[in-house]
Formats: C-alpha cells, sequence, structure tokens
C-alpha cells in the first residue's frame, strides 16, 4: 500500500508539473482557507480549467490519507513549496536550437541525425522516437541497437498507411526491422475526422528518458535528418521533458495510443 505522504507528495508534485503557476497559486489560496479536507472538496467543483479541478481532487483526496491536523495552511505551503521548486528546475533547463540547413552570421547548421544520436545516447531507461515518415537510415538504426543492448526500454509513435486512410503510403521496407522496440500507433477511433478523413500523426520527437527532449520539424528520414532545411530544439532539465514522458504514458494507457508490435 503507498504511504500517505508518499500518494500527497505525488499529487503536489504532479500539480506543480502540469499546471501554471497562476492556477497553482489560486489552488493554493483556496485550500488554505480550509482547516480540513472535508470542507474542502466544493473547491473542486470551481474554475478555472479541467485541469485544475483534477489536480484539486488529487491533492484533497490525498490529504484525507494524512494524519488529523494537517490543516489546509499546511497544505497550501506544500504546493507553494512545489511551485517554488519548479521556478529552480526552469532556471536550470537548457534549451538549445537545431538548425539544418544554409549557415548565416546568427546561426551555425547541425546536422539533425547528429543531435538525434545524441538524444538516443542518453537514454539509459526509456527513449521514445515520434516520426510521421520513416526511412530507413543505418545511423539510426545502429544508435537503436545500442541503446537495446544496454537495456533501454524504446518505444516508436509513427504514422501508418492505414491509419492514415491513404493520407501517408509509408516505406516501403520497415526501416525498424529486427529493433527490440515497442510499436505504437495514434488509435482510429481517437482521431479527429474532417471531410470524412482522418487527422494525422504529424510531431516530431525524440525523447530520452524524462530528461531530453528533441522537437523537430525533422521527419526520421535520410533527406530531413542531413539534406532539408529542418528546425528544432533541443530542451534539457526542466518540466518540459518530463511533460512529454508523463503524457506519452498517459496516451498509451487510455488508448489513445495502441500498442501494434
Amino acid at each position: 500500500m503507498t504511504d500517505p505522504w508518499q500518494r500527497f507528495n505525488e499529487a503536489v508534485a504532479d500539480a506543480a508539473v502540469t499546471m501554471p503557476d497562476g492556477h497553482l497559486r489560486i489552488l493554493a489560496s483556496r485550500i488554505a482557507a480550509h482547516s480540513t479536507p472535508a470542507t474542502a472538496w466544493g473547491i473542486t467543483k470551481e474554475p478555472p480549467v479541467r485541469e485544475y479541478t483534477a489536480a484539486a481532487s488529487r491533492i484533497i483526496g490525498a490529504w484525507t490519507g494524512l494524519p488529523d491536523g494537517v490543516s489546509g495552511v499546511t497544505v497550501a505551503a506544500a504546493i507553494g513549496a512545489a511551485a517554488a521548486t519548479r521556478t529552480a528546475m526552469r532556471e536550470h533547463e537548457s534549451v538549445s536550437l537545431v538548425w539544418t540547413g544554409p549557415d548565416t552570421q546568427h546561426i551555425r547548421a547541425q546536422r539533425t541525425s547528429d543531435v538525434v544520436l545524441a538524444v538516443i545516447a542518453q537514454a539509459r531507461r526509456d527513449l521514445l522516437l515520434v516520426s510521421f515518415a520513416s526511412t530507413r537510415v543505418d545511423r539510426i538504426r545502429d544508435a537503436l541497437t545500442d541503446a537495446a543492448g544496454r537495456g533501454v526500454n524504446i518505444s516508436l509513435l509513427l504514422e501508418t498507411a492505414e491509419a492514415a486512410e491513404g493520407q501517408y503510403q509509408g516505406p516501403a521496407v520497415d526501416p525498424f526491422e529486427g529493433i527490440q522496440a515497442a510499436r505504437y500507433v495514434w488509435a482510429t477511433e481517437h482521431r479527429p475526422r474532417v471531410g470524412g478523413r482522418p487527422a494525422v500523426l504529424h510531431a516530431k520527437i525524440v525523447l530520452a528518458d524524462d530528461r531530453v527532449a528533441f522537437i523537430s520539424s525533422a521527419n526520421l528520414t535520410g533527406r530531413a535528418l542531413d539534406r532539408n532545411i529542418e528546425a528544432g530544439v533541443v530542451v534539457t532539465g526542466g518540466p518540459i521533458p518530463k511533460a512529454l514522458f508523463s503524457h506519452f504514458k498517459e496516451m498509451a494507457y487510455g488508448g489513445v495510443v495502441e500498442m501494434v508490435g
């Protein structure tokens, strides 16, 4: 059974990761006005947004499991401490631009493939690759093989011709054949439809653990990784990689993306 304090700490930490600063302040001030969780449930029905309601419900639910005497002021202080920690984490977050294409005096080009390889090399537990189009790129395959060999759990979230219903043809040969990885696809029933056609998976992300995220315009194809004009950012540390990692897990658990292999 989960320790009540651990459950409470996790609820507060989750709110600090997912909620904007203003919403955290609103939540803390409302909880501080209550001496017990029994009287605080009403604030879960107040604005501003669904994420606020979910976080408030989880924190108050965890508060009910704590010893008597833990006041709303104490809970609000914990929320404030978590928010301050997030702010400090942001100060240690680094964001760098990745540009593949012509140089200028302002920006020096890099091969996007080199950045993808560097992010893959940093993965120690989990690695997620998301792409619309993909083709066989031997350097990427070798890096993924190495990652699997050191025990990294690899997940691939890719568009497919079947799910896209003709809007994407897909590669003639599976680019990741033989790679030890879990395959996911955006479930058809969870795709909006416009004009009778489903939306397509168009994101391009490489996520190493919950620590480093490369968000790019580049598909996992040889042309995009080395020859096209492409732009992206590498985010190291801070809340963004953590939020992306948690978001993918929740989509997988909820069936929004489903495992296909």
